[in-house]
């Protein structure tokens, strides 16, 4: 009876899920950054054709990359590089596809990124505490910048910092070092939990450092609530309670309390380190409950809900596989109820409550898909009593055995990878990377099947290394999660308003266009447009409009598309390139909310820098001027050996290859030569005598393959530092067979991981494994 409100809501509110695998979450300036994107929820990822792709920095809101990819039948395979300009610290990759409603995509997702220098640092700068007592007038920090050559070290250099969010901070300054060192005194009056954050930065020459340190602020009682099962405290019966405990400024606290009733004590219960609990009891309506916190040094009361008579429902195991269990609870047998299983957008079951005070439900989840699945205790009006969340065929799904010939190889051997497909799915296509094992920060960890299942649904979710690896540990961490953080209280009230509420927000594409002026004289349309890398020709309309059709502005990685008016002098005109994703970068970039992670005090910038034994020979991009000819058209240069085109080939015979792209041996390709399969076409060049107003822009990137290093073929004598050493965009497996891939380690050495993840019928799959690199 309630099918029709669940569908009208979920046609309201449903949208396609993005979830993209990046190859690892710590890179280094000018490194690739190899993904795979993913749109799911049905048919409605079919509408998407662009993904667009947006490096921002976490302390300052900043954009320091962006760019677009294909999307194909709901796949988005792509690489970029980190430019050579960032700086080292956290960041944030937004990705999003190309239909917004209002200035919000339909479909994004957000992965936390650290960036370290891959560069011969010159100087080494730290934060040191000093007097950092919250009860001090002023908090002193030290900063010291310590130079690597001190025979050359400067008197001076330049420091700028800002407190609090860089989009309102507290307090910002410019201020010079003596000597290396400089103390901050920062008035304690300034600081909340809030705005604590010292945010400083240090330049010398071309050289940028980054640095930031939480600074205490007045101790504040710690945040405990509470988190009934069902919603209500129920009079008279057992019931759940889950509780979190968590510092002012949200840090989970491990907890130990004793729990009150009328001023007696009733028990002594704890939480896990994530500072999540449980405890039950059975409530009486006329007593007070409370709790407090066991070496607490205040005698500060945490009091329990107000207890209610009311229906209710309890689950034993919210984590099952086929078969569910729920205890209903009616303190009126008259008042007709019902038990709706479903996910805001579909009804799964609906069951009829028998008209007695207790009533246990045995319901079998076969039509139920693996996943979330929210249950509501409503009447026959459809008020909601009770809500609870659960998860279904917890074991019921596909897995990935994956294993390596050996667990430890010398550098550039070959190893060969062996990926199967068992469990439920009859099919999957994966995407595979292997990568440095400390390249992948657990911090940072964003996997396919928590993310689908839960972080995208419920939340930010606890640090955890896995939510389904089957253990003890797990299902109970799951358990509690779900009683905690994917406590609702009824967001059914939203779907019982789904009829009133008709409004739709209207869906827009994205889509670059341009505009054509006329600088000198009265315009004439229409005017026609050229451009190389691809080649096309435009028409404007009347007004000097005109469309970019994504298929016709399709180009490698990295390179750019220029444009210029095909007839009449060309200094005439004057051409804009309108970009409707900066506006979104901006909104996106601006709203983001990085999740905090808790650091000690101190912190140095060498944190933040990769070891020499692992740092890759990076050259700085250089930038060839003809003098001869107008350069409006000339391209980025990609590397060593490049031609006029930036395109080159690598030892490998690969052309415009990522991995090599400042190696010495690059060659400029020749027209009509075959490298890997592909065939150079040329390089095209627009070459003017007269100034003219044409421009460059980025157009969309198409998928450019990972070549890995093939040692059996070439063998360079200088060391090859590649933490991403394989990458599969979309490797395919059916269930029972073994599917080998094969690659070479590099120079090196230490634990690597092997990550896969991807895409059932039904269903997401993740995987890992790990195996060894050692010195020769």
């Amino acid at each position: 009876m309630f099918d029709s409100l669940l569908n009208l809501y979920g046609s309201k509110y449903r949208s396609p899920v993005l979830y993209v695998h990046f190859d690892k979450n710590v890179y280094s300036n000018n490194e690739t950054i190899w993904f795979t994107g993913y749109l799911l929820n049905g048919a409605d990822g079919l509408s998407y054709n662009t993904l667009s792709l947006v490096l921002v920095k976490d302390d300052n809101r900043s954009i320091l990359m962006d760019d677009r990819f294909v999307i194909n039948n709901g796949f988005c395979f792509g690489n970029t590089t980190i430019p050579d300009s960032v700086n080292a610290g956290a960041y944030t990759l937004i990705a999003y596809g190309n239909r917004i409603s209002g200035d919000v995509p339909d479909a994004v997702f957000t992965q936390q990124i650290t960036v370290k220098t891959g560069n011969q640092p010159t100087f080494n700068a730290s934060l040191n505490p000093l007097d950092t007592s919250a009860t001090l007038a002023n908090q002193k920090v030290m900063l010291l910048v310590n130079f690597m050559d001190q025979k050359s070290a400067p008197v001076s250099v330049p420091v700028k910092f800002f407190v609090g969010d860089a989009r309102k901070p507290v307090t910002t300054g410019a201020v010079k070092t003596a000597n290396g060192q400089y103390i901050f005194n920062i008035p304690s009056s300034l600081l909340n939990m809030a705005n604590n954050k010292l945010h400083v930065q240090v330049k010398y020459k071309a050289e940028v450092q980054d640095l930031s340190m939480v600074l205490p602020v007045a101790s504040q009682p710690a945040q405990v609530l509470f988190f009934p099962e069902g919603g209500n405290l129920v009079n008279g019966i057992v019931n759940t309670i889950g509780w979190e405990v968590k510092s002012a400024e949200g840090k989970p606290l491990f907890a130990n309390v004793v729990l009150y009733a009328d001023k007696q004590v009733l028990d002594t219960v704890h939480n896990n380190g994530s500072g999540l609990g449980r405890f039950a009891f059975i409530p009486q309506k006329n007593k007070q409950y409370y709790l407090k916190l066991l070496g607490s040094n205040n005698n500060e009361v945490f009091n329990l809900p107000a207890i209610v008579n009311s229906p209710s429902l309890t689950v034993n195991k919210a984590v099952v596989n086929d078969t569910l269990i729920v205890d209903v609870h009616n303190n009126d047998p008259q008042r007709k109820l019902y038990l709706i299983g479903h996910n805001y957008s579909q009804t799964f079951f609906e069951s009829v409550v028998e008209n007695r005070v207790g009533q246990r439900m045995k319901i079998i989840l076969k039509d139920v898909p693996r996943g979330l699945l929210q249950l509501t205790l409503v009447d026959s009006l459809g008020r909601p009593y009770a809500d609870r969340l659960i998860f279904a065929h917890y074991n019921n799904t596909s897995r990935l055995e994956i294993t390596t010939d050996n667990a430890t190889y010398a550098a550039r051997k070959k190893v060969k990878l062996n990926i199967k497909l068992t469990g439920l799915a009859d099919n999957a296509a994966v995407s595979v990377a292997v990568v440095q094992a400390n390249r992948v920060e657990m911090r940072n960890k964003n996997d396919i099947e928590t993310y689908i299942h839960l972080r995208q649904k419920i939340g930010e979710l606890p640090l955890k290394e896995n939510y389904f690896s089957n253990t003890f540990f797990d299902k109970r961490d799951l358990e509690d999660l779900l009683l905690i953080k994917g406590w609702s209280r009824y967001k059914w009230t939203d779907v019982l308003k789904a009829e009133q509420n008709t409004l739709v927000s209207k869906e827009t594409e994205l889509k670059l266009s341009g505009k054509v002026t006329r600088l000198i004289g009265k315009f004439k349309p229409p005017v026609m447009l050229i451009t190389l890398n691809p080649g096309a020709m435009y028409e404007t309309d009347i007004n000097g409009n005109f469309a970019l059709p994504d298929s016709n502005i399709l180009t490698e990685p990295n390179k750019t598309i220029g444009i210029m008016v095909a007839n009449g002098d060309v200094a005439d005109y004057k051409i804009d390139i309108v970009n409707p994703y900066d506006t979104v970068n901006k909104v996106l970039a601006l709203n983001m909310s990085p999740v905090t992670i808790y650091t000690s005090a101190q912190q140095n910038s060498s944190d933040l820098s990769i070891p020499g034994t692992e740092r890759a020979i990076q050259l700085k991009e250089v930038v060839i001027k003809d003098k001869k000819v107008d350069d409006v058209f000339y391209p980025k240069f990609g590397g060593i050996g490049a031609n006029e085109c930036g395109d080159y080939v690598c030892q490998y015979n690969i052309l415009n290859c990522p991995n090599h792209r400042f190696a010495s041996g690059n060659t400029p390709p020749i027209v009509g030569m075959s490298y890997q399969g592909r065939v150079y076409q040329g390089c095209q060049i627009m070459k003017v005598a007269n100034k003219q107003t044409g421009l460059k822009f980025k157009g969309i990137y198409a998928a450019q393959e990972f070549y890995p290093s093939d040692y059996s073929e070439i063998n360079p004598s200088q060391p090859e530092y590649l933490s991403t050493i394989y990458w599969k965009n979309q490797l395919l497996l059916k269930k029972g067979e073994v599917q080998e891939v094969s690659f070479y380690t590099g120079d090196i050495t230490g634990p690597f991981k092997v990550i896969v993840q991807g895409i059932t019928a039904d269903d997401v799959i993740y995987g890992e494994a790990v195996f060894n690199v050692k010195k020769q």
